[in-house]
Formats: C-alpha cells, structure tokens, sequence
C-alpha cells in the first residue's frame, strides 16, 4: 500500500514538471518592457519586416539569462514582425518579436536583419502621422521603384537620425499632404490612398504624381462632341495640358491602364502626335491627354461632309451569238459618263469564261473516261495473271500424284518372278548401293537366260530334243554349258 502511494507521487510529479516543460515552448513567456528595463532592456512597439534571408529568432535564455544558443523560430525576407522590447547582449542588439499578421512567436531577432517602420534601429519612437512641414493640397499619384521607404518626421524635418517610417513598393497608391525640403532632397509626407496607412516621408524621384502644379482639368484644345471608347495598351500616360496645348515641359497627369472606359471632350494635335482629352468614364477621373494611337473610340469616324457624285443608272439589253444566242441584261452604275464599251466588254469576259469553264469541264470528262478504261485494262490483266497461276498449279499437282500412284512392271515375256526390291536404307554410302544395283541385273539376266532353256530344250547345233539337266548333247556331244 505504501510503495503505490509513493508509486502516484513520482507519477504526479513527474507529469507536472512535463506539462510545464511543453507549456514553456507553447507560450513562451513574453517579456514585459518593465522587466528588461530593470535588466538594461528598452521598450520599442514598433512593426517593420524581416531583411534577409536565413535569419533565425533566439530564446530568451540564450538572450537574456545567458544561457545555450537556441533557435527559437525561423524567418524569412520580407515577414511582418512587431518588436516590442529591444535588448543588447552577444556583442548584438536584438528585438523581441512576433508576427504582425497572425501573432506568431519569433523570439528575439537581430536588429541588423530588422527594418523598423517607427524608428531606426536605435530604438526612437514613431511618427504620429500628424501634418508636418509644408501643407499641400492633397497630391494623389503611386510609388514608381522597388526598395523605397518612408522615412519619419524626426529625421526630415527635426534633423535627427535616419530611421524609417514604412517600406512601399512599386505602384502602391499615395495621397501627399505635405511637402518639405531636407538632406537635399524633396519630400513627401504620404499616407496610402486605399486603406489610409501612414507612410511617412518619401522621396520626390520615386513618386509619380496624376496631376501636375499649374495645372487644371478645364477642357482645352478644340472641344468636340463627348466620345466614348476605351485605352488600348498597357504602360499609357495621360499628359499635362501645359506640355500639350501650352508648349511646356513634358509633365505626366496620370497612368491608365489596358481597357479603362475614358470620354474624350476634346482634341490637340502637337508634337506630332494627336491627343484627346479624356477623362474615365465610370467615376469622373481626370486622366489628361492621350495619344490617339492608344484610344479605342466606340463610335465610328464621322462621315464626311463632301456631297457625293452624281448616280446615273440605266439598263442595257444585249445579244450576243456564241454557239447559241444568249440575252444578257445588265445594269449600270456610271459616275457622270457613259460606259457601254466597258459593258460589252465585260460581256465579252462572262462568255470567254463560260467558254473556258466548258472546255475545262469536257476536258475533266475525257480525263475521267480515260482513268475508268485504264482501270479496266488493269483489273482484266489481274485476272489473267490468276487463272495462269491456278493453271500452273493444277499442272503440277497432276504430275505429283502420277508420280506418286506409278508402280514398275516386270520385263520380258513369260516371267514370273517378282521384281526384286531393293532396301536403300539398309546402305551406308554409294559404293554398296552400286554393287546391289548390278548384283541385281545378273540375277535377272541369269533367269532371262534359264527362261530361254527351258523355252526351247534344243540342241543348238544338231537341233535334237534334249533334257533340262542335260549338260552333252546325246547326238552331236555338243557342250551345253558354252550356252
């Protein structure tokens, strides 16, 4: 009993010191700016994004305490961070940060691999937004560049160090509501035109404004009736009227893009280039004047004033014989002067044409008759080559099976003996199967000659009857065995 409740109490223990283990690395303990202050820290509360590639956020152990380098989170170029503390150890200034779009916990980066839109690194607070320097009336245009930044009020105008506002990228839409001049260069105070943010200060050269100073929308030029269509291009710039109608510098008033709706009210041509005035159909923005070439007008060109000739119409009947009598009724349109050659000719033409499409046609069906009867001449000289090679065929099957059924006769009168077979199986090479062959045609001579004896049982010198075993002759003593 007792060794199970010690048995539990490891248990627990051990199960507590593990949950506030992983519960270290879920939430990580955020530091507050009164806490490292005590500790040689400073408060920032700032955003700004990461600049650099391969860069890392450290644990606070490693960063505050002292202790093992540890990753606590890798980032990447670019991300949204917000750091709240700043703290200096390592030889390094880092900043507490988290993710400024989800919350995300970063830990504590290296301020060189931070740009802070607030401040400068050193940890100076932010702009308010609030008007500085020289009011405008607002200036609306877009950021022309990559890699620009705003810069803060403390710098361009108190003179103190360079920090950055907010990084902007190209296009991105700005309204300026103040102008300064400092550092040598011009500045802008912007704030952006769709959601409102705060930039801060940014240089004249990498902003392009839709309007121009000195500069009105009032129609100029030769005003014309309103024109609809739309821009046909992409990379188009509507023109100050100062550059276009009044010979100024060459002053853009505002980009447009492939396909915007825009109304002409009127034209100008100038610099070798005819302009229209325009303005966007939809909400009323004044776009300034655009090349013609880059307009696509929905209606067409106005017609001419210029009355037109004189239409005379008249009907010609003529005959004209070729091969058959063929009647032809043509009308005319003639422009003040007769043109009854001209027509007789084109009649002429309609029947040479008629002409050659017949003989081309009569020529198309003695090609065609032509192609039927070589067609014919072709598949006879097919058949013919079949039916000789069915005959050939049949030829040699008949001389096959003659040869096959064919059985040898015995020679000579009155023989009754069997032919003699002869084995060539029985025979390894040719000299035995020669000398079977001519033992065979003795065996047949011998019974030839024995045929013959018995056939005539003569003497054949005294011609007297004699006996089969016989081998003198009874009467002449004639020897039977030379015979």
């Amino acid at each position: 009993m007792v060794r199970r409740n010690i048995f539990k109490l490891l248990f627990s223990f051990v199960l507590i010191i593990s949950m506030a283990f992983t519960a270290g690395f879920i939430n990580p303990i955020k530091i507050e700016a009164n806490d490292i202050t005590s500790h040689g820290g400073w408060a920032v509360n700032c955003k700004g994004e990461i600049s650099g590639s391969g860069v890392y956020g450290y644990t606070s152990n490693y960063v505050v305490n002292g202790g093992a380098k540890e990753i606590e989170h890798a980032v990447q170029n670019g991300w949204h961070v917000t750091a709240v503390v700043g703290y200096q150890s390592h030889g390094v200034t880092w900043y507490q940060c988290w993710d400024s779009d989800d919350g995300d916990y970063y830990g504590w980066i290296d301020s060189n691999y931070i740009t802070l839109y607030g401040s400068g690194n050193s940890g100076g607070s932010s702009d308010s937004g609030s008007l500085a320097g020289n009011a405008i009336n607002n200036r609306r245009g877009e950021v022309s560049g990559n890699g620009v930044y705003g810069y803060t009020t403390n710098y361009v105008v108190n003179g103190g160090s360079k920090a950055t506002q907010h990084a902007v990228q190209d296009t991105w839409h700005i309204t300026a509501k103040a102008t300064y001049y400092s550092h040598g260069v011009t500045w802008y105070q912007c704030w952006d035109t769709d959601d409102g943010d705060y930039y801060g200060w940014i240089d004249a050269r990498y902003l392009y404004f839709y309007d121009s100073n000195n500069n009105s929308n009032a129609i100029a030029g030769t005003p014309i009736s309103n024109r609809k269509g739309q821009v046909s291009g992409n990379g188009v710039y509507g023109y100050t009227t100062n550059y276009v109608v009044n010979g100024g510098s060459k002053a853009t008033q505002h980009a447009v893009q492939d396909t915007w709706h825009i109304t002409a009210k009127a034209t100008y041509s100038s610099h070798g280039v005819t302009w229209y005035q325009c303005w966007d159909t939809d909400d009323g923005d004044y776009y300034g004047w655009i090349d013609a070439k880059y307009l696509s007008f929905y209606d067409a060109k106005p017609a001419s004033t210029q009355s037109p000739a004189p239409v005379q119409t008249k009907v010609v009947e003529k005959t004209v014989i070729v091969e058959k009598t063929v009647t032809v009724l043509v009308t005319e349109t003639t422009v003040n002067q007769e043109t009854e050659s001209e027509t007789t000719t084109e009649i002429a033409e309609i029947l040479k044409n008629n002409n050659d499409n017949k003989g081309n046609n009569s020529y198309g069906d003695r090609q065609s008759d032509l192609n039927n009867q070589n067609n014919g001449n072709l598949l006879i000289i097919l058949l013919a080559v079949v039916i000789l090679l069915l005959i050939i065929v049949a030829v040699l099957m008949i001389i096959f099976i003659t040869k096959k059924t064919k059985t040898p006769s015995n020679q000579g009168a009155g023989l009754n003996s069997q032919a003699t077979n002869v084995d060539f199986n029985n025979y390894n090479n040719s000299d035995t199967y020669d000398n079977n062959i001519n033992k065979n045609d003795n065996n047949e001579q011998h019974e030839q000659d024995t045929s013959s004896q018995e056939d005539d049982m003569y003497c054949p010198v005294c011609g007297s009857k004699r006996n089969k075993d016989d081998i003198f002759c009874e009467q002449c003593g004639c020897d039977f065995r030379q015979y």
